[in-house]
Parts: C-alpha cells; sequence; structure tokens
C-alpha cells in the first residue's frame, strides 16, 4: 500500500492523541513503509468507560482477558499511547511476526517513543507511548502535558467499584445535596451509585449511574450555587414594630470558600444545623461520625447548604497533600509561609527521586495551603 493510504487510514485516531505523539506516529509509519513494512494504527485514545469495558472482558462480561488495566490506568485514556498492526500484502493483519514487531519497535524507539515491548511485566509489542515524564497517578490527578488533548474532566469518571479522592468528593456533594451515598469513603459502592442515579434523574441527566463531565459539572454548579446563596442570603422583611427594629443583633459576617476550596468535617457528637449565622433555629441534626463538605465559615460556625454548623461540634478533616518538582528554593519559600501559619515542621520531603514533598493539613489551615500552592502555580494532588 501507498504511504499517503496508509497515512490517510490512520489519521483520524491520530487526529484524538496528542499532537506530538500523532506527528511520531507519522513518522514511524513512514520509516517502517521505507524497510518495506505497512503499518496501520489499531488504537489511540481510549475513554475511561471504553477502558473499563475492555477490563470487564473475560471478567463480568464474555471473551478473553485482554487487560490488566482499569480505567485511568492507561496512557491510552490520556490520549498519551497509541497500538499498531503490521498489514500483509493481502490486506490481512499479522499479529505473529515477532521480527517484524521488533523491528518496528527499534525503529519507534529510535525517534523517541516507548514500546510496549520493553514493558516488564506484560510485553506489548504493538504499543506505543509518549508519557512526557508523567505518571499515571499524576495524569488522574488532572495534570496534563502542555498541548494536551484530554482534559482532566474527560478522564473524571465516578462509577461502581472506583476509588480515590474524586470518589470521596462526590460523595461529599451528593450527601450535602440531600442525596444519601452512606458512608463517605472514597469507594463508590451500590449505595454512591444510587445516589448518582438519583442525582441525575432530578437534574435531567441521563440516567446510568456513571458520574462523567456533565455529572460532576452538574454536582459543581449546584454546590457552588449553594455556597453563593449562603454568602449573599438577604435578610428576612421585619416582623416587629419600627420601634424595635434597633434590638435586631446583626448577623456574624460569612467568609465563602466556595466549591474549590469547600473541606470536609465530621461531627464529634450529635450535631444541629441552623437556619441563621448566629446559630439560630436549629432545623435539623447530624448524627455523630457524619463526614460532609463545609462552603464558608464565620468565626465559630462552619457554613454548609442551607444552613450553619458549630465548629466546637465537628472535627475537620485531614488530608495529605503531595507537590512535585519541589527545588531548594521553592522548599526555603514553602517553609516560611507554613511557619506564618503555624505550621512549621509539617513539610516531608520525599527522599530520592523527583523533587517532591507532602503536607498533612485540615480546615481553614489546608484552605490557606492550597491558596497558596495556586497562587505560586506549583503542582500539587
Amino acid at each position: 500500500m501507498e504511504l499517503n493510504e496508509l497515512l490517510a487510514k490512520a489519521e483520524d485516531r491520530l487526529s484524538k492523541i496528542h499532537p506530538t505523539l500523532a506527528d511520531k506516529a507519522r513518522q514511524l509509519i513512514a520509516k517502517a513503509h521505507e524497510e518495506g513494512i505497512d503499518l496501520v494504527v489499531t488504537q489511540g485514545l481510549r475513554t475511561i468507560a471504553e477502558q473499563n469495558a475492555l477490563y470487564a472482558q473475560g471478567r463480568t462480561a464474555p471473551g478473553k482477558i485482554v487487560t490488566k488495566a482499569k480505567g485511568g490506568s492507561s496512557y491510552h485514556n490520556f490520549g498519551l499511547a497509541f497500538d499498531i498492526a503490521v498489514r500483509k500484502e493481502n490486506g490481512e493483519i499479522d499479529w505473529d511476526s515477532t521480527k517484524l514487531y521488533s523491528r518496528v519497535g527499534q525503529l519507534g524507539k529510535s525517534i523517541g517513543l516507548e514500546w510496549g515491548g520493553d514493558f516488564k511485566s506484560i510485553r506489548d509489542t504493538p504499543h506505543f507511548q509518549l508519557t512526557f515524564g508523567l505518571t499515571l497517578s499524576q495524569l488522574r490527578a488532572g495534570k496534563r502535558p502542555s498541548g494536551s488533548t484530554v482534559t482532566s474532566d474527560e478522564a473524571a469518571v465516578v462509577e461502581l467499584g472506583a476509588k480515590g479522592e474524586l470518589i470521596t468528593d462526590t460523595q461529599a456533594k451528593l450527601t450535602s445535596l440531600g442525596f444519601n451515598c452512606g458512608t463517605v469513603d472514597g469507594i463508590a459502592g451500590a449505595k454512591t451509585i444510587e445516589a448518582i442515579k438519583a442525582f441525575q434523574k432530578a437534574n435531567g441527566l441521563d440516567v446510568d449511574g456513571i458520574a462523567g463531565t456533565k455529572t460532576l459539572a452538574k454536582l459543581a454548579e449546584l454546590i457552588d450555587a449553594k455556597a453563593k446563596a449562603v454568602e449573599v442570603k438577604p435578610a428576612e422583611p421585619a416582623k416587629v414594630e419600627p420601634a424595635k427594629v434597633e434590638d435586631a443583633k446583626p448577623m456574624p459576617k460569612v467568609t465563602s470558600l466556595g466549591d474549590k476550596y469547600s473541606v470536609q468535617v465530621k461531627a464529634k457528637v450529635a450535631t444541629g444545623v441552623y437556619k441563621n449565622a448566629d446559630i439560630s433555629e436549629k432545623t435539623k441534626t447530624l448524627k455523630a461520625g457524619t463526614v460532609f463538605s463545609v462552603y464558608g465559615y464565620t468565626p465559630a460556625a462552619w457554613a454548609v447548604p442551607g444552613g450553619f454548623v458549630q465548629m466546637k461540634d465537628v472535627e475537620p478533616v485531614a488530608v495529605t497533600l503531595k507537590t512535585g518538582g519541589l527545588n531548594p528554593s521553592m522548599e526555603a519559600e514553602f517553609r516560611t509561609f507554613l511557619k506564618s501559619i503555624g505550621l512549621e515542621g509539617a513539610l516531608n520531603l520525599a527522599k530520592g527521586g523527583n523533587p517532591s514533598a507532602t503536607i498533612t493539613a485540615s480546615g481553614l489551615d489546608l484552605v490557606k495551603v492550597r491558596k497558596f500552592l495556586d497562587e505560586k502555580g506549583w503542582y500539587y494532588k
């Protein structure tokens, strides 16, 4: 087959992966063609849902097991990998020629690609990738190489059996909006999936129990709207005679955290939720041990959707943040900042490898640390 025909056949799949990787794939096809080897691209971007469907094959779905990677555990899911196959003269695919795939692997490595034939666990000779130095955990946390064609939202999916920070955050938001997930534990079990379905049905979304881009965006929208409603809550019309208005007490000022800097707290005791910022007009009681998100605060209370809880009744949930690429000057600046907010000595440096550090904080200290890192533009997860 002519080179231009091979390139044309590959273009649909190559157009969905990282542009730099796509260019290298075209170079590989051209180099192989010069040696009489015709290549076709069999896989480019594979979505999270497609990856999970592939993982289910041979497990919960018919077929033979073909991958050990769940959704988010393959560079394909982030547009940073592609697979090839050798095409015979008669148009059929040759999957068996060890010699040809080894030669193609060497050609790929010569132009800077990582070859699956070098993998230690399962050799994958049709596979090539370009990681840009990013690990899968960094990609799952939302970090992307410059020019990436896959956004964080496209990789963010909450479905049955998934675990991690995204699950915890989603459970907390659903709980705050009145959709029962059970325990907020970072594990998407049956109750979490039922809560997602109920939320989707209530908001006119496709009811599939999988929280993807649209569902997560709607969750964030409603949480943010509730936080703003608390922040700018208008005063109710006075029901007293004008002469008595002077006796009314001003409400404590509420500082909004919004959705981005919301924090989680855990009820130490049976905790009352109050209608007003001065902790008046109790509306309901949360059980001891309930974990939930707060989106604002006063000097003595946390603001939650629909009301306020007393700070003394809850304890902030600690979160460990991990930074990447922390050089000596950044470390010194970070330590100075931490000392200024009373967290001196909280920074733990990783030994060896890429300079990084971890810090554990909770409540408003966690908010301050996140804002500092965001203002500096430093990577963390």
